[in-house]
């Protein structure tokens, strides 16, 4: 049988993703598109350890989007309820700390305390890498002990 005759007899099916209506193809495809059967096979290879990962890293975004307009608009506090009704979701950090008697949370490179009501000292913090992001090849500079006349350096 020819594959024209095939075509004739073939069963009508539907694509096993969207299922809408295969059109003429070979008699055993599965899927009406290459966008289908991607998604239906990443769907089917994505554990639940990736749906959570990418929820909380969407989370986060969120969080440093918000709190890089408040440091760009040179806020350094505002009413927790406030920053939830823009999306913020106090939960959610990279890093935390106790610092005397008051909370000290991070987003990234941005710290904030966190009080029951406020949120205070919105800072962004330096990078300690040391290194120059407009010379990328430039080595930092040697770190230097006050009243010493030698150099601390990782390079031997």
């Amino acid at each position: 049988m020819t594959y024209e005759l095939k075509q004739l007899y073939r069963e009508p099916c539907n694509c096993l993703f969207c299922g809408e209506p295969i059109p003429d193809g070979r008699p055993d495809k599965k899927f009406c598109s290459s966008v289908c059967k991607n998604r239906w096979h990443n769907r089917k290879n994505s554990s639940p350890r990736d749906k959570v990962q990418v929820r909380i890293i969407r989370i986060l975004e969120r969080n440093y989007d918000i709190l890089e307009r408040l440091v760009n608009l040179g806020i350094k506090q505002l009413d927790i309820l406030i920053l939830i009704n823009m999306g913020f979701n106090i939960n959610y950090g990279t890093s935390y700390r106790k610092s005397g008697i008051h909370d000290r949370y991070a987003c990234f490179d941005i710290s904030y305390e966190l009080t029951p009501s406020r949120i205070k000292k919105i800072v962004r913090n330096p990078m300690e890498t040391g290194a120059d992001f407009n010379n990328p090849w430039k080595k930092p500079e040697p770190k230097r002990l006050p009243g010493r006349s030698f150099a601390l350096s990782a390079d031997p």
